[in-house]
């Protein structure tokens, strides 16, 4: 219909895609165990002035727009300022899905890889790299976060559905 070609052509333009298949590999999910054990790494456990003054869960840079964010102490660095938490993740969560340096763990989401592959491909992400891999692997491993990475759901009483 005109409406879902409309809406295919902002999905196109929003995630720099260039075919369908580029395009779904964009918009597939980032496993939670990740997300997790990076907000975690990257806010000190939510401690970090960055995450507390700006909800800033993964130490995200302002590049392009400076108009909100809040400078690093000692650097010209300047990390977003987000009005919740919800808008952190999505802009995580989005970076993650368009950026050039991710390309490579998008190839291996595609191929179903596993979170260890997955989190070995996101060596960019820090200047730390080797290190900030072991990290983020590390966290997810010492605190089980793979448990979230189910596809099942669960629901509020505890009952599991598909």
């Amino acid at each position: 219909t005109p409406e879902e070609k409309k809406r295919l052509e902002e999905l196109f333009k929003k995630y720099e895609a260039s075919s369908i298949q580029e395009l779904l590999r964009r918009v597939d999910a980032v496993p939670v165990s990740l997300v997790l054990a990076q907000a975690a790494v990257e806010s000190g456990w939510g401690t970090s002035r960055f995450f507390t003054e700006a909800n800033n869960a993964f130490g995200m840079y302002a590049i392009k727009d400076k108009t909100k964010c809040i400078k690093a102490k000692g650097s010209d660095a300047c990390l977003k300022v987000y009005d919740n938490l919800y808008q952190s993740v999505k802009d995580y969560i989005y970076n993650i899905n368009v950026s050039w340096a991710y390309e490579e763990f998008r190839r291996a989401r595609e191929k179903g890889a596993d979170i260890y592959t997955l989190v070995e491909a996101l060596e960019k992400y820090s200047t730390l790299r080797d290190k900030y891999v072991r990290l983020v692997k590390n966290v997810i491993e010492k605190n089980g976060f793979t448990r979230f990475d189910s596809p099942k759901l669960v629901l509020a009483e505890g009952t599991a559905c598909k």
